[in-house]
C-alpha cells in the first residue's frame, strides 16, 4: 500500500471526507486501475449522498478487479437503493459467492424480494438465519415472504420470534398487528396497531375529543384514528347515514357502531396503514 493511500484511509477513518476523497480522486488519477482507493471513495461518495458518483467509482473497482471483495457489494447495494434491482441481484449474488456470511445473505433477500423472486429471497434469508439465527430484520423479511404466499398463520410465528428477540421495536409490532387483522383476531390486532404511533412515519393523532364536534364528526375523527391514517396515508372515511331511531332508543346511539364497521370494512380491504416494511441490511 502506498503513502498517499495509507493516509487516504487514515483521513476517511477520522472523518474528513473531504481531505480523503481529495487524496483518492489524485490517486485515481495517477493510477485509474487502483481498485481499492476507487471503492473506499465510493464508500464516502455514498455517505455523502452522491450515489451516481459512488456507483462510477465502484464500477471503476470492478473493472480493474473484476473479483474484489467489496466492490461488487457496495456497487450491488448502491443500485439497490437506486431501484436497479435486476443488476444489483447480479453483483450481491457474486459478492456473497466471495464472502459468504449474514449481511451479503440477508442483502441477497432483499434485491431476490425487490425483483419479485419470493422463493430466491426465501432462500436467501434461510442462509441468512443459519448464519445468525438471532436476526430480528431478516425474520421480519422472512416473514413478508410467508404473508405473500398465502401463509399468514406462518408469517406470524416468524414475527413472533423476531419480537421476542427485539421487544420494543414498533415497526416489529406494527407488522404483527397487520398479520393478526388478517387472521381476524380483532382484539390483538388491535391492540397491537396501537404500536403504529412510536413507528417512524407515523405522528401522534389529533384529540379525539374536541369542543364543537357534532355526532358525525367524532364518528369520521375516531375510524381515522383506528384505522391508522396520519401524515404518512390518508384513507377515505365515507360520510355516514343518519338512521332513524328505533321506539324506544335514542337518536345516533348506532353512530359508533356504524364507525366500527367501517373501520373493519376499510382493514379487511388492506387500508389498516401503510405497507410493511422489509428491514434493511445494516
Amino acid at each position: 500500500m502506498s503513502a498517499a493511500l495509507a493516509e487516504a484511509h487514515r483521513l476517511a477513518a477520522a472523518g474528513e471526507a473531504a481531505a480523503a476523497l481529495a487524496l483518492y480522486d489524485g490517486i485515481l488519477a495517477g493510477d485509474p486501475a487502483a481498485a481499492d482507493a476507487a471503492n473506499n471513495a465510493g464508500v464516502l461518495l455514498r455517505r455523502l449522498g452522491a450515489g451516481e458518483a459512488a456507483i462510477r467509482r465502484y464500477r471503476q473497482a470492478l473493472a480493474a478487479v473484476p473479483d474484489h471483495p467489496d466492490a461488487g457489494w457496495n456497487l450491488g447495494r448502491a443500485l439497490l437503493e437506486a431501484d436497479q434491482a435486476d443488476e444489483a441481484w447480479l453483483h450481491l449474488r457474486r459478492a456473497a459467492a466471495l464472502r459468504p456470511g449474514w449481511e451479503r445473505w440477508h442483502g441477497l433477500g432483499r434485491a431476490c424480494q425487490a425483483r419479485g423472486d419470493l422463493a430466491g429471497a426465501e432462500a436467501a434469508y434461510a442462509r441468512a438465519l443459519a448464519a445468525r439465527p438471532e436476526a430480528a430484520e431478516t425474520l421480519n423479511n422472512l416473514a413478508n415472504i410467508r404473508q405473500a404466499a398465502g401463509q399468514p398463520e406462518a408469517a406470524l410465528a416468524l414475527q413472533d420470534r423476531a419480537l421476542a428477540l427485539d421487544p420494543g421495536n414498533a415497526d416489529l409490532h406494527y407488522n404483527r398487528a397487520l398479520l393478526l387483522l388478517l387472521l381476524g383476531r380483532w382484539a390483538e390486532g388491535w391492540r397491537e396497531h396501537e404500536w403504529r404511533w412510536q413507528a417512524a412515519g407515523f405522528v401522534s393523532p389529533p384529540p379525539l375529543r374536541q369542543p364543537g364536534l357534532g355526532w358525525r364528526a367524532t364518528a369520521r375523527r375516531h375510524a381515522a384514528a383506528a384505522l391508522g391514517t396520519g401524515a404518512r396515508r390518508h384513507h377515505p372515511v365515507l360520510p355516514l347515514r343518519r338512521r332513524r331511531p328505533r321506539p324506544g332508543r335514542p337518536a345516533g346511539a348506532g353512530g359508533a357502531a356504524a364507525a366500527g364497521h367501517a373501520a373493519a370494512r376499510a382493514a379487511r380491504r388492506g387500508c389498516g396503514g401503510r405497507r410493511r416494511r422489509p428491514g434493511a441490511a445494516a
